[in-house]
């Protein structure tokens, strides 16, 4: 049981939640009773409340089947995981120029969500390999960065029969700027 901690009630961290109680669960025998309390326990406060809810209406069928159901549904599907990591992007900031640290934080969620594209569970995230995909997120950088990726990317269609570079190109670019910013002997 060592390796569970609380579920933060983010969509986009549900599956490694679900995966590491159900590694924790094959561990042990317990009755489908003893797994609802357990999942119940690692819940976060809203997710928790969902399921106390459920519960509470389903006294005497505890089929953690049903539960763990529900919990997918509502935060695992794909609909619900990319629309959490799009409302994160729309909500970040624009950047001041001098704001290094949003910097490494924006490149921080791009890594994010550059994981989850390519898991390949949520295809939505391909709408982001597009130049309409990424173009709010450029409006975030700095003038003096968005004036550099505007050189990259040309030079990228360039390169490459005059593709628009992927999402993961520009997850790097924005990463690259971001540790060259940071860097403590700069």
């Amino acid at each position: 049981m060592s390796g569970l901690y609380e579920f933060d009630d983010k969509p986009e961290n549900f599956r490694a939640w679900q995966s590491s109680l159900t590694n924790a669960v094959a561990e042990v025998q317990l009755t489908a009773t003893q797994e609802l309390d357990l999942m119940t326990k690692w819940l976060g406060k809203e997710s928790g409340e969902q399921m106390r809810c459920i519960r509470a209406v389903h006294v005497n069928n505890a089929n953690s089947l049903s539960y763990a159901r529900r919990g997918r549904d509502c935060y695992a599907a794909p609909e619900i995981i990319e629309q959490s990591l799009f409302q994160r992007l729309d909500s970040f900031p624009r950047i001041a120029a001098k704001d290094q640290t949003k910097l490494r934080e924006l490149g921080d969620l791009l890594m994010e969500i550059q994981g989850a594209k390519e898991d390949g569970y949520l295809t939505g995230l391909s709408y982001l390999d597009t130049s309409r995909g990424i173009g709010p997120i450029v409006d975030k950088l700095p003038y003096g960065l968005q004036e550099k990726w505007v050189s990259s990317w040309s030079w990228y269609k360039e390169e490459n029969n005059g593709c628009f570079p992927p999402f993961s190109y520009f997850c790097n670019f924005v990463c690259h700027e971001a540790k060259k910013r940071n860097d403590p002997s700069a």
